[in-house]
């Protein structure tokens, strides 16, 4: 039980954490029939999707008589999470049970009374508070066992500018009407093959990149042809404000790209790696890369952080494999949260940062939508093309931008969103 710690020292937020919250002051006090109610701020039990079960500290007043009486109330409601306003707002509250060990008599008729004003209790509690209770009683949010796949993607490094063009398995090409080239729809980047030439095309932005095959070797095109531009816009146009996703560039020079029809990611420094110390630790970063890359001096193991999973490696162009969190070189939780690398903390075990990150995560975000008005456009490169996601019975469609996934089960023969 947690609430019993709560009932002495019944003191607003705002003492503790010295400014006032945007959902106002807590306790809130209301008047309801012959009673009068002080509510002292909710602490979760349990919270799942939308639905919330908590319990809140209150003291009752009877008309007529000024004796407290001290009790605790449980509460469940239907949650909404406005994490712009850091709100969250109870809705169809319910009172479960209420008890006053000190008045075990009244129970029942002080119950009664307080399921009457729930339609009048506070509805509005600020997201932060929530947080920062489940944080202090160190809650423990347990979250449904997923088997997830650790196979490490290609990890691809490069001393110069770069770019990585990924194709969801094997290219499916389609025909480009009017035209002779034939487009690899299952990518974001437009890229085209010219058949008569044996040429594959990349949209870059700044050029059109050229090569013979998809590994390479890709340089810029000295006099690509018009028709390039000309299709580059029908296709544009005809997304509707949704282009192709043409690889960033540094304007000047053509960076060198990196095709990959598996899971792959991509490694830059400029230039040879440098390095240096994080204070009081045996770790190296990486000073001259936008990625989270270090190296050990004790063990002389290079490790990655990337989507929010560790790899580690012998050298930046070696084997990765990837490292579960317990097992990394205790030396990451000594990172200070005022590092230069201090966010890496959220992905390290045992760390306040990344118990703070699963609470965070598991607060459901809810908004309300108007079926009346709610609209969806979803446009394919031609007939949708589905693939199957490995380990269920469902397929997901891989020409288009927007994700569309078709569920048998929930509805067959049409795509879930």
């Amino acid at each position: 039980m947690r609430i019993h710690h709560l009932l002495p020292v019944l003191v607003p937020l705002t003492l503790l954490f010295g400014q006032t919250a945007i959902d106002g002051n807590w306790p809130r006090e209301l008047d309801t029939g012959s009673i009068h109610l002080v509510i002292y701020q909710p602490q979760v039990d349990r919270w799942e999707g939308n639905r919330i079960e908590s319990r809140s500290a209150v003291i009752v007043t009877r008309r007529g008589d000024p004796t407290q009486i001290f009790g605790t109330v449980s509460i469940q409601a239907r949650t909404e999470v406005d994490r712009e306003t850091r709100l969250v707002y109870f809705e169809d509250i319910s009172i479960k049970r209420a008890d006053f060990p000190s008045a075990t008599s009244l129970e029942p008729t002080l119950l009664k009374a307080i399921r009457e004003s729930a339609k009048d209790w506070p509805k509005t509690v600020s997201l932060d508070r929530l947080l920062a209770d489940l944080s202090i009683t160190q809650a423990e949010i347990k979250a449904e066992s997923v088997r997830l796949k650790n196979e490490p993607p290609r990890i691809i490094f490069s001393k110069t500018p770069a770019v990585l063009i990924l194709i969801d398995g094997e290219p499916v090409y389609r025909a480009v009407e009017g035209t002779p080239y034939t487009r690899i729809v299952n990518t974001p980047a437009l890229m085209l093959f010219d058949s008569s030439a044996g040429t594959i095309y990349l949209d870059g932005g700044n050029w059109w990149m050229t090569a013979p095959s998809l590994n390479g070797p890709w340089t810029a095109a000295t006099n690509p042809s018009q028709d390039l531009g000309a299709i580059k816009q029908q296709l544009t146009e005809a997304e509707e404000k949704e282009p192709s996703e043409a690889p960033a560039a540094p304007v000047g020079k053509p960076p060198a790209v990196y095709v990959s029809t598996t899971p792959a990611e991509l490694l830059i420094t400029r230039g040879e790696p440098t390095y240096a110390p994080i204070p009081k630790t045996s770790l190296l970063y990486v000073t001259n890369s936008n990625n989270d890359i270090f190296i050990d001096t004790k063990t002389q193991q290079y490790f990655v952080l990337l989507a929010g999973r560790w790899f580690r490696s012998q050298s930046l162009e070696g084997s990765w494999e990837w490292v579960a969190g317990e097992q990394l070189p205790k030396d990451f939780s000594k990172i200070s949260p005022d590092s230069i690398k201090g966010h890496v903390l959220a992905s390290v075990p045992g760390t306040e940062q990344a118990r703070e990150a699963v609470i965070a995560n598991g607060i459901p975000q809810t908004a309300t939508v108007r079926r009346s008005e709610a609209k969806l456009e979803v446009h394919y490169d031609g007939d949708p093309q589905f693939r199957p996601i490995e380990g269920t019975s469902m397929e997901y469609v891989i020409n288009t931008s927007s994700e569309v996934i078709h569920a048998a089960r929930i509805a067959p023969g049409f795509a879930e969103m």
